[in-house]
């Protein structure tokens, strides 16, 4: 099986480990001393606290997983393979239904382009209807307008006749 960690990465875990053994050691100046180093290192190379426990979980990890039995290896495998296409066929599921959405959005939104662009044709005849309307309404007014009037006003009296 193939180390993930980099040969360089590995050096720099045998030297942390080898720091953090000194760290623990009982003598409080090699202790100190190799505190104060690994907090120099880890400022030098920017590397966080969550990163050394990241690192010393995968260390943990890979070093469980060395110890097991080569049956229980595969079983291990088998299983996360196993989970792995479960979460495939989830995904691949997803990405369909997400596909079946993007299609009818699609459609929809040709739909209401068509639309859209049939009201805009549509509104140079609707104001000429408007305009139209507008006229013939007043005409009509005015024609009623003279028709109640004639029928309505008073005769009116010829002031020739009066100056007689």
């Amino acid at each position: 099986m193939d180390h993930p960690l980099s040969t360089e990465d590995q050096e720099e875990t045998r030297l942390l480990a080898n720091v953090l053994a000194l760290i623990l050691d009982e003598e409080a100046g090699q202790a100190g001393v190799a505190l104060e180093s690994l907090r120099q290192q880890a400022r030098n190379r920017k590397i966080s606290g969550e990163t050394l426990k990241t690192l010393f979980k995968t260390l943990v990890e890979q070093e469980r997983k060395a110890r097991t039995s080569p049956e229980a290896f595969q079983d291990e495998l088998r299983q996360e393979l196993h989970e792995q296409q479960n979460a495939l066929e989830a995904l691949t599921t997803r990405h369909r239904q997400l596909q079946r959405d993007y299609t009818s959005l699609q459609e929809e939104n040709t739909l209401l382009r068509q639309n859209n662009a049939h009201h805009r044709k549509q509104i140079p005849f609707r104001r000429m209807a408007l305009i139209l309307t507008f006229l013939l309404g007043s005409v009509i007014g005015i024609a009623i307008t003279q028709l109640v009037h004639t029928f309505v006003d008073p005769p009116r009296i010829n002031p020739a006749l009066c100056l007689h």
